[in-house]
């Protein structure tokens, strides 16, 4: 398709990245057959034009543009210089799409490397032996029997002493650690609720490993 370029105002100023644009519209046909229509040229830079609609706005590369048309754009001063841009433009997008291909290629085999070490991991987790728990729980509850058993007996006499004790009898001995200890009805009566708390704590304790 033969490129067309229309031309509605014309200011250009060179700089060092291209030209800048003021104030600069114009109607443009690509090679792909695309036209832009009244657009606001802003500045040209190493691959292509931007421009601006409104709100809006891109960049038409070198590569979707013809010598004429940079020639015409006052980027180029002639054909030859205004082709040489173009092929140079698309070395850049075919090194730049190379790059991203190369980037998405390493990217998508980092994540299946991450895929499979997780797999093989998972499947050592799975292939590891398991903590025999049951030996311990056996023997927690083996020894927690005995100690009820204990202390079964222990609250038994705790009980009878308090029981068979006459009420109005107290003592008052030495004790290991250097205080005294005291026997009377309140402290019988207090060491007898003790075991049985006690009693209490190391039976539910002994439901729950027993899973009951």
């Amino acid at each position: 398709m033969k490129t067309a370029l229309t031309l509605l105002v014309v200011t250009a100023c060179a700089c060092v990245q291209g030209l800048e644009f003021s104030n600069r519209v114009a109607t443009i046909t690509c090679l792909d057959g695309r036209t832009y229509t009244n657009i606001t040229l802003i500045r040209s830079d190493s691959n292509g034009l931007i421009w601006r609609e409104g709100a809006s706005g891109g960049k038409i590369c070198y590569t979707n543009l013809s010598p004429e048309n940079l020639v015409a754009l006052g980027i180029e001063q002639d054909l030859k210089t205004a082709t040489n841009r173009i092929v140079i433009a698309n070395k850049e997008a075919v090194s730049k799409a190379y790059n991203e291909s190369q980037y998405r290629r390493e990217s998508e085999q980092w994540a299946r490397q991450q895929e499979k070490e997780k797999l093989r991991e998972q499947e050592q987790e799975k292939r590891a032996p398991k903590p025999d728990t049951s030996k311990s729980t056996s023997t927690k509850i083996a020894a927690l029997e005995a100690q009820i058993e204990a202390d079964e007996e222990a609250s038994a006499r705790a009980w009878n002493y308090y029981i068979d004790t006459p009420s109005d009898y107290s003592s008052t001995t030495a004790s290991s650690r250097g205080g005294t200890a005291v026997d009377n009805a309140a402290t019988r009566l207090a060491t007898a609720r003790a075991i049985d708390g006690r009693l209490r704590a190391e039976r539910r304790l002994l439901r729950q490993l027993r899973g009951e």
